[in-house]
């Protein structure tokens, strides 16, 4: 026999052999396939409704049965192929389902993982769901959290448990490549992304009841911060709550207008530089605390201004901006509030905040300053009772998402001193925190100087321009162009004036303290002079130079350096300033012949997504191996990116010289 037949007969012997395990696996996957199917659709349909009340006790006997056997289906789906789910990485080739198969024994372990912290969580809590539903349908939302940390040490165990998988899960998640995932892929994958943060949120409080006043109260800030006058950490510090929680439930809250914090009785340490040659500030007073662009330094800074004045110590410092309050009103539905001729929905919340601040008709200006922030208690006070009263209200899928969404994109910042929770926090950048990153970074933050309430009248736009050359080191240009909508009047004098209505307050003229921060060990080369404008408070009160420069060296911050200027911006005009410099040769990192360059592009909290173009030179002889995420376009050796920065982003790429 020719050694051509047996290579014939052996490989049909082998084709045979296959299709014969092919034909057994698919006799042996069917059973599990459909069990599979039936549980996730009884899970579907239980979390269809979305709401906390659409669930019985034996809707939720029948959720933990499902979500056991979806993991116990997915399992004996996995044994079968456990074999074979290796060789799937290195079929990432194949055209369209490539990305798909090759990402298959990582999403395996993701839905292995996840399913058994469900059924975990599920199976422990189950013998407690009756006295909770029993003391929801009671209409005592108040005790459900003090009735929840009563059952929290009993199931500390299991939380850990979960807690492992979870973080296994997100392990495995990290692992898959969204880029190269099928369209339909990916939605689930963004799906996820949104709720696996929040479930390790989750169990990372419930395994620090504390937190909560479970061992005694705890006493958090609660920082209103108005965007329509942006400062560092997302906006001018108009008003102050003070909760206590203790044994889960709310001991006191308090509300101040951020003016009553301070008693100028005692002694407040000087501000920084720059805050007074801005604003002609001589002493650091509370409302003006969150100057750092970094979060966790500003709420040291609050807390350690509001003991001064208030002589009561602080456990955490939660801020949030007008973005915030216009996704929480729009996830806690129309709201009844005191004082307000109409149900705030998040549609209305902003209007209305803004009309409750001006003051009514033949209102005294010294009755209007006490009052116009008397609105912020009743808004937080109906959030409040209606997030507790009637839980059964919200939608926890809603609240989910907007939960998230205020924490990635910066609307919503959380120090807390628990060491555990301040890592979580940082892991996931919820913290606000100015990041020390490898490679390049960049950071534009803004601050209004003006009095005013201007900001959601200014456009503004960041373009970067890196050039990555053969010789020499990088080098990059930072070009800042703001245009401003405002139709109010000239000429422009920065000063602390009250207009009669919110409305006049926009239409001013914009004064801007712009800080640009880049990587430690830059040097700038130029930059658009900024003329210290005539109409300025150091001008005309402190016998300032008009016309004198004001870029200057500002402080380092964690690890990053950078310039600032201090610019005003007529109504209806517009500006740009630039500022070229040279980066330290940190930036590339070198493997051989091939260079890695990456740009961490930081959000300032309480903006809303600003127009980003980051045009990247490569070396005229450079060939671009990859770049992350997919640019906007390459040409001639120039990669472009293009995106609006509503929260922080990563680029990378490397190419070969």
């Amino acid at each position: 026999m020719s050694n051509r037949r047996i290579a014939a007969l052996a490989l049909l012997g082998v084709l045979v052999l296959g299709l014969a395990f092919l034909g057994y696996k698919a006799v042996k996957v069917v059973p599990p396939l459909l069990s599979l199917r039936g549980h996730l659709a009884t899970l579907e349909i239980l979390a269809s409704s979305g709401r906390a009340d659409g669930v019985s006790e034996a809707e939720v006997h029948t959720g933990v049965q499902a979500l056991r056997g979806v993991h116990e289906d997915l399992e004996c789906l996995y044994g079968e192929f456990v074999l074979v789910l290796p060789l799937l990485r290195g079929l990432g080739w194949v055209p369209a389902v490539g990305g798909d198969l090759a990402a298959l024994p990582d999403l395996a372990e993701l839905g292995l993982r996840l399913t058994d912290a469900g059924a975990i969580l599920a199976e422990a809590t189950e013998p407690y769901v009756a006295g909770l539903l029993q003391t929801r349908a009671g209409g005592e939302g108040r005790d459900l959290l003090p009735r929840f940390l009563i059952i929290l040490p009993t199931l500390q165990s299991a939380l850990a448990q979960a807690q492992s998988e979870v973080d296994a899960a997100a392990i495995a998640r990290s692992r898959i490549d969204r880029q190269s995932l099928s369209s339909g892929l990916v939605r689930q994958i963004e799906r996820l992304d949104r709720y696996l943060p929040l479930l390790q949120l989750g169990l990372a409080v419930a395994q620090n009841p504390e937190l909560l006043g479970a061992n005694g109260p705890r006493t958090y800030l609660l920082i209103a911060q108005n965007s329509d006058e942006l400062r560092a950490t997302g906006g001018f510090i108009s008003g102050v709550g003070v909760l206590t929680l203790d044994q889960g439930r709310i001991a006191s809250l308090k509300f101040y207008d951020s003016y009553q914090v301070d008693d100028l009785r005692q002694c407040y340490p000087d501000p920084p530089p720059a805050l007074y040659t801005t604003m002609l500030a001589e002493l650091w007073l509370f409302r003006d605390g969150n100057w750092s662009p970094d979060w966790p330094t500003s709420a040291r800074t609050l807390e350690r201004l509001y003991e001064i004045g208030q002589k009561q110590p602080i456990d955490g410092v939660i801020a949030l901006d007008l973005y915030a309050v216009q996704m929480l009103a729009e996830t806690l539905g129309p709201l009844r509030v005191e004082g307000f001729d109409e149900p705030v929905t998040g549609k209305n919340v902003l209007r209305l905040i803004r009309r409750a601040w001006e003051p009514d008709p033949g209102q005294t200006t010294g009755e209007w300053w006490r009052q116009r922030k008397d609105f912020m208690g009743p808004v937080a006070q109906a959030m409040l009772d209606r997030a507790l009263d009637d839980p059964g209200s919200l939608n926890l899928s809603q609240a989910a998402i907007a939960l998230e969404r205020a924490l990635r994109e910066k609307h919503l910042l959380v120090y807390l001193h628990d060491p555990q929770m301040a890592r979580f926090l940082a892991a996931r950048e919820w913290d606000g925190a100015w990041r020390r990153t490898y490679g390049d970074f960049l950071a534009v933050v803004d601050s209004n100087v003006g009095f005013n309430k201007v900001n959601p009248l200014i456009e503004e736009q960041i373009a970067y321009h890196v050039r990555l050359g053969n010789q020499g080191r990088p080098r990059g240009q930072v070009t800042l162009s703001y245009t401003s909508r405002s139709t109010g009047g000239a000429p422009c004098l920065q000063e602390g004036r009250y207009l009669p209505t919110y409305t006049e307050m926009m239409h001013r003229c914009y004064w801007d303290y712009v800080r640009v921060y880049v990587p430690a060990g830059s040097v700038l080369i130029q930059a658009t002079p900024a003329p210290l404008p005539e109409g300025s408070l150091l001008v005309r009160k402190k016998g300032g130079t008009p016309g004198q420069d004001t870029v200057r060296a500002i402080p380092e911050e964690a690890g990053q350096t950078g310039w600032s200027a201090f610019f005003v911006l007529p109504p209806q005009a517009s500006r740009t300033l630039s500022f070229s410099y040279e980066l330290p040769a940190t930036v590339l990192r070198w493997e051989d012949d091939v260079v890695y360059y990456s740009l961490w592009v930081q959000k300032q909290a309480g903006t809303d997504g600003w127009p980003v173009t980051v045009r990247v030179e490569l070396p005229p002889d450079a060939q671009l191996l990859a770049a992350d995420p997919e640019p906007t376009s390459v040409q001639d050796h120039v990669v472009m990116f293009e995106f609006r920065l509503s929260e922080n982003r990563h680029l990378e790429l490397s190419y070969r010289q």
